[in-house]
């Protein structure tokens, strides 16, 4: 576990980022921001580009989001976020730019938000978490899940095939023809893979986070999560999309491009979101659906990375590791197929 206000700063990094004299210009000239003592750049994120502030005695989390983010995207955060609020979450407040809207643009006319900055811990090394905070994350999720069941509000941003494994799996067919060797034949065993999964669209519909991985979870100083962060990705969908990102991402120890998967976190996990049952399904069935959703999660992630390497504009990347987006991205993808594997 790290203090989220100090772990997760650029040190030794060259990801895609905006300077901090631009965001401290953003902060000051239009959200208002007068005594700004610290902007501090923040690592982990592949899509924004992220700071922490600490500005007239409070702290705050400046974002510059990716270009495919628009003024609605920003809509359907603030009114989720106000919604789990009234709900008894600690969640991100959106703060008014000078406009008076929650946002602001920069030069570029790039989506800049600010908003409270929730006290707390994330988890950068999920080998260090026990079975009782990972039971805990999915209880954190499936209270998320039930306080959104039944809010009739319909995110009206939806990035474009966003966690629709169907669309990608079309979408890298095809790219096949453009692919160097090693990048092609790894999308035709993702593409093979996925034949034999539930792609979940005949799920009942709900808002859903889009993306919990464990790193999205914001836990007390006892290392205990009790709030999820991040709403760049809600959508309606199924539950089963948000329980198999959260046993992927609780599957994994190491680093985005490199890792050993253990199921002991996840089963924990699984069984804090069951509790007391759900949608009279019995345990052993729930638990093989969201496994079966764990593989569908991270093959969708693989397809995404190989998509990207003919695309080249979707996810930052680690000039200081690799030669191109491209490298970066085939390394993502090996890493979620290597995944994938060991997880059948």
């Amino acid at each position: 576990m790290e203090n989220l206000e100090e772990s997760r700063l650029v040190k030794d990094t060259n990801l895609e980022t905006v300077n901090n004299a631009e965001m401290n210009k953003i902060a000051t000239e239009q959200f208002g921001l007068v005594n700004i003592q610290k902007i501090v750049p923040v690592t982990g994120g592949i899509i924004n580009e992220t700071f922490f502030l600490d500005a007239d005695d409070q702290k705050f989390v400046l974002q510059r989001l990716h270009k495919m983010f628009n003024a609605q995207s920003v809509a359907d955060r603030v009114v989720v976020s106000d919604f789990l609020k009234q709900k008894g979450w600690n969640v991100p407040q959106y703060a008014n730019a000078q406009t008076g809207q929650k946002f602001a643009t920069d030069i570029a006319g790039r989506i800049c938000t600010l908003y409270s900055f929730i006290p707390g811990t994330t988890v950068s090394d999920v080998e260090s978490m026990s079975e009782s905070q990972s039971l805990q994350a999915g209880r954190v999720l499936r209270r998320f899940h039930d306080d959104l069941e039944g809010f009739s509000y319909t995110p009206t941003f939806k990035i474009e095939g966003f966690r629709d494994v169907k669309y990608h799996a079309e979408l890298l067919q095809s790219m096949l023809p453009k692919m160097e060797n090693d990048a092609r034949n790894l999308s035709q065993q993702v593409l093979n893979a996925l034949t034999s999964l539930d792609y979940l669209q005949g799920d009942t519909q709900q808002v859903i986070h889009g993306d919990p991985k464990i790193a999205n979870f914001v836990c007390n100083a006892e290392g205990e999560p009790f709030s999820i962060i991040d709403f760049d990705t809600l959508m309606l969908g199924s539950r089963f999309i948000d329980i198999g990102d959260l046993l992927r991402s609780l599957s994994t120890t190491g680093n985005e491009t490199s890792a050993v998967t253990t199921n002991r976190r996840a089963d924990a996990a699984l069984h804090g979101y069951y509790n007391q049952g759900f949608a009279h399904m019995q345990e052993k069935r729930f638990s093989k659906k969201a496994y079966e959703a764990r593989k569908l999660i991270s093959l969708d992630l693989c397809s995404m990375f190989l998509i990207d390497i003919i695309n080249d504009s979707y996810f930052n990347w680690d000039a200081s590791q690799y030669s191109s987006r491209a490298a970066h991205n085939f390394a993502r993808a090996s890493h979620q197929w290597n995944t994938y594997e060991k997880l059948v």
